[in-house]
């Protein structure tokens, strides 16, 4: 039964054209934990109230706002807590890290003639490193399903295939540890069988899932500010993403039901290293002391993309322990959707500032690309799965002579067009400072909870229920600069 064959480009392209999902797209496409801890104490949403780092990321034109040239950075603590329900049972998971959320230098440049009141009245140029996304999470489900094993599944999408043409990861591994069998019949059509048999289910399924990296950018922008009531900026950035994961499951026959099967163990890793370059720009107009309008804009990116990936099946089965490994390496693009951001803040005074953003994002715009065409039915389910989606920011900062209070909260609205498993994100967040003409400190705490259902299987192959997921995330940045 065993198949022996080298894993050939075709083979490998195959399966990844199935390991790199829509959820690729999605996760590299948002952003969810970046900037300095005022502009996440304010929820982000500091599109018009400039004269921050943020801005490199937000709004470029915010930076013409600066009056001072500026050195600072921030690190960040992080929480990831999960709970999950799989089949009535309950488990819980977390982790901690510990990262550098930003640094930069920002070079303010007054105009010649600082007595000038319109014009150009002075430029300003930053350089830094903002992370736009912490991809760390952690979770475990497990439970007992009474319907049906993941070889049930796999099984039935590799019906209509011969064993020379089980080119995906899952139909290969299974195949080659005696998992599933072919059955040919008098037309010459193959299906397969499962060495669970016919029903499949009754057994312990158990899942754990770890990702580990962040999306970052090193950037470098230039801002104009003209009378002082527009100002006008643009950045260049290198988009660098790190990400490793790795997925194990196990289905164990406790009940002892099971004739011919005790167990099988599914491991896979996945390590990704891509790289992208970003282009940005972005206006805020005064329109007068009391009302500031922004807009900005993020041309749509193309990620080269270099991934290791490694795929293990191991069954314990009454005629002995099976082992198959499918290893690849591969080479693509992934192109994430253009961004437009349009903001409004309110000045009162001395006192502190009211801001908002939208941000319009369509994610069935996403591709992924290779010349051989293989993504193709990838990227017809991209259309029809993601949708345009907005992100709403609100935030608020009231000022004490030097110190400042702020507050604010995110939606990111869900990507993905199913109505059944809405992913939608809602940040709150809470932060305060101390900032004079030579120093300022701030601190931001935010917490964030998002619910998802995670498939263990293709349910449209095998009946499964999917494991109930509840994210929590708590990011506490602390921010800490001088001005010259």
């Amino acid at each position: 039964m065993k198949m022996e064959i080298i894993l050939g480009s075709v083979l490998i392209i195959s399966s990844l054209s199935t390991a790199q999902s829509i959820d690729d797209i999605v996760r590299y496409s948002q952003t969810n934990s970046g900037g300095t801890a005022l502009s996440l104490g304010m929820g982000g949403a500091t599109g018009a109230v400039g004269g921050d780092f943020s801005n490199a990321v937000s709004n470029p034109g915010g930076l013409a706002m600066y009056r001072q040239s500026e050195f600072g950075g921030s690190v960040a603590i992080f929480n990831n807590s999960t709970e999950s329900t799989y089949y009535g049972s309950n488990e819980d998971d977390r982790k901690y890290n510990f990262n550098i959320q930003n640094m930069h230098l920002v070079l303010h440049y007054p105009a010649a003639n600082r007595l000038k009141t319109k014009g150009w009245m002075s430029s300003t140029l930053a350089f830094g490193y903002n992370k736009t996304s912490n991809l760390s999470e952690q979770w475990t489900f497990r439970g007992f399903n009474p319907n049906s094993s993941i070889v049930d599944a796999i099984g039935a999408s590799a019906n209509g295939l011969i064993p020379d043409k089980l080119v995906s990861a899952d139909q290969y591994t299974a195949y080659n540890a005696y998992l599933i069998d072919p059955v040919s019949d008098t037309a010459g059509n193959t299906s397969y069988t499962s060495l669970l048999g016919p029903a499949g289910g009754n057994i312990t399924q158990r899942g754990t899932y770890e990702s580990r990296g962040r999306v970052g950018e090193t950037s470098v922008s230039y801002a104009g500010n003209y009378s002082n009531r527009l100002y006008i900026g643009a950045g260049l950035s290198i988009r660098r993403v790190v990400f490793e994961k790795d997925f194990s499951y196990t289905e164990r026959d406790d009940a002892d039901s099971i004739s011919t099967f005790n167990s099988l163990t599914l491991t896979s890793t996945q390590s990704d290293r891509a790289t992208a370059i970003a282009l940005r720009g972005g206006v805020v107009y005064r329109v007068n002391d009391f009302i500031r309008l922004g807009a900005s804009a993020l041309i749509p990116l193309d990620y080269t993309v270099n991934t290791d990936f490694t795929y293990t099946m191991t069954s314990d089965l009454s005629t002995g322990d099976f082992r198959s490994d499918f290893p690849g390496t591969f080479k693509y693009k992934i192109r994430t959707p253009a961004r437009y951001t349009g903001s409004v803040a309110f000045v009162i005074g001395k006192n502190g500032i009211i801001s908002a953003d939208y941000e319009a994002v369509n994610y069935s715009r996403s591709r992924l690309v290779d010349n051989t065409g293989v993504f193709d039915n990838t990227n017809d389910a991209i259309k029809t799965k993601l949708q345009t989606t907005g992100n709403i920011r609100f935030g608020g900062e009231l000022r004490f002579d030097e110190m400042y209070l702020r507050g604010g909260y995110q939606r990111l609205g869900d990507p993905y067009s199913s109505t059944t498993n809405n992913q939608q994100v809602q940040i709150y967040s809470i932060g305060g400072g101390y900032r004079t003409n030579a120093i300022y400190i701030d601190l931001a705490y935010n917490y964030s909870r998002q619910k998802k259902d995670y498939y263990a299987y293709n349910p449209n192959f095998a009946s499964v229920s999917p494991a109930n997921l509840i994210l929590q995330r708590h990011q506490l940045v602390f921010s800490i600069g001088t001005r010259f």
